[in-house]
C-alpha cells in the first residue's frame, strides 16, 4: 500500500469531508460483501427455473471465488498506482453491470458470467475500500475494516433470504436493491478526495505475486510439510 496524502488536513474544494468519505466507504464495503452473499438463497430458485444440476451450481459458485482471487492477485494494489477514487468507481461500475446481468439472466451461462464479474468487482473493491478507510480514519480503521465483511455477509444472506421468502420477483428484486445502493454510493464517492499518493508502475503491478515474509518462512515451510504428510498418510480403516 502506498503512502497516502492527508485529505483531512486541507480537503480540496468541492470534495467530501473525511467523515463522509469514511462512512460511505464503509457502506460500500458492506454492500460489496452483501452482493457476494446475496445469490446464495436464490440457488434453489435458479435450479427450479433453469434446471440446473448440482455441478452447474458448483460452477456458478466457483466462478465467483476464482475471479475474486484473480482480482486480489492482480488488481488488489491497483489503487496505489491510479488512485483510490477511480478504482472504487470502476469496482462499483462492474458491480452495477453484474446486478443487471443477474436481473436479466436466462441461463446458467449468464449466471456464471454475472457471478464472475461480481467476484472480480469484489476483489477490486475489498482492498481499495479498506485502504480508503485507513487513509481517512486511521484510528478506527482496524475496527471498521474488520466489521464490514461480517456485516455485509450477514445482511446479504439474511436480506436476500427474506426477499426470496416474502417479496415478489425475488430473482430481480434482490439485485435491484443492491444496484440502487451501488449507484448511490458511486454518486457520493464521485466527490471523494483522492487519498493516495500514486506512483508509477501500473502495468507491472498487475503481475500476480505471492510473498511470504522472511520471518515467517520457516514456520510456513514446516506447516506446509506437516500438512502434506498428513494428507498423504493412509486413513485408518
Amino acid at each position: 500500500m502506498s503512502a497516502s496524502a492527508d485529505p483531512c488536513a486541507s480537503p480540496p474544494p468541492g470534495t467530501l469531508s473525511c467523515y463522509v468519505t469514511t462512512a460511505t466507504a464503509v457502506a460500500a464495503a458492506i454492500t460489496f460483501s452483501a452482493t457476494g452473499a446475496a445469490p446464495t438463497p436464490l440457488y434453489y430458485e435458479y435450479q427450479q427455473h433453469f434446471g440446473l444440476t448440482p455441478f452447474m451450481i458448483t460452477m456458478i459458485f466457483a466462478a465467483y471465488v476464482l475471479c475474486l482471487l484473480l482480482a486480489l492477485l492482480t488488481v488488489g494494489s491497483l489503487s496505489d498506482y491510479i488512485g483510490r477514487r477511480p478504482t472504487i468507481l470502476a469496482a462499483l461500475t462492474l458491480n452495477v453491470l453484474a446486478m443487471i446481468l443477474f436481473m436479466t439472466a436466462g441461463s446458467a451461462a449468464a449466471l456464471i458470467v454475472a457471478r464472475a464479474m461480481q467476484g472480480f468487482a469484489n476483489g477490486l473493491a475489498i482492498t481499495t475500500l479498506a485502504a480508503t478507510i485507513l487513509d481517512t480514519d486511521k484510528e478506527r480503521a482496524p475496527v471498521l475494516n474488520s466489521f464490514t465483511a461480517f456485516a455485509g455477509l450477514s445482511a446479504g444472506t439474511l436480506g436476500a433470504g427474506a426477499l426470496v421468502t416474502f417479496a415478489p420477483a425475488p430473482e430481480q428484486l434482490v439485485f435491484v436493491v443492491l444496484l440502487v445502493l451501488s449507484v448511490v454510493e458511486a454518486a457520493i464517492l464521485w466527490f471523494m478526495p483522492e487519498t493516495a499518493t500514486t506512483k508509477p508502475g501500473t502495468l507491472a503491478s498487475l503481475w500476480p505475486r505471492v510473498h511470504v515474509p522472511r520471518a515467517a518462512r520457516a514456520t510456513f515451510a514446516a506447516t506446509t510439510m506437516r500438512g502434506c504428510r498428513a494428507s498423504s498418510s493412509p486413513s485408518p480403516a
